[in-house]
C-alpha cells in the first residue's frame, strides 16, 4: 500500500480537518494519507513545500483558477513531481461540501 503526503492550501483549517479525515477513512483500505499540513496564503505554499515535500498539493475552491494555477506554479518550481489537484472555484458555495468531498474522492482514486 503507497504512502501520500498530501498539502493543502485553505484559508479556513476547520474545514480542511474534516475533509481529509473523512477522505482518510474512505480510503484508507487502498493507500495511506498523511496530511503534512495546510497553508492558509499563497505566500506560504513554497515554504511548504520545501519542508514537507508532499506528493500532492490541494487548492481549496475559494481560489481562483488564476491563483489556482499560481499555487501549482510555486509548488512546482520546489518539487517538479508534485500532483496537483484544484477544486473548482465556487464549488463549495455553489454546491456545498459533500460536492467538495466527491470531487477530491474521484480526484484521489487516480492515485492508487
Amino acid at each position: 500500500m503507497s504512502t501520500q503526503r498530501f498539502l493543502t492550501v485553505n484559508s479556513d483549517s476547520a474545514r480542511v480537518s474534516a475533509l481529509i479525515g473523512k477522505l482518510i477513512d474512505e480510503v484508507k483500505a487502498k493507500i495511506t494519507v498523511v496530511h503534512v499540513g495546510n497553508v492558509e496564503k499563497i505566500e506560504e505554499v513554497q515554504a511548504a513545500v520545501q519542508k514537507e515535500q508532499p506528493d500532492v498539493i490541494f487548492t481549496a475552491s475559494e481560489w481562483t483558477a488564476e491563483q489556482a494555477q499560481e499555487i501549482n506554479v510555486i509548488a512546482k518550481s520546489v518539487k517538479a513531481d508534485i500532483k496537483t489537484v484544484n477544486i473548482p472555484h465556487g464549488l463549495a458555495t455553489e454546491q456545498g461540501p459533500e460536492a467538495v468531498a466527491a470531487f477530491i474522492q474521484q480526484s484521489v482514486a487516480g492515485l492508487y
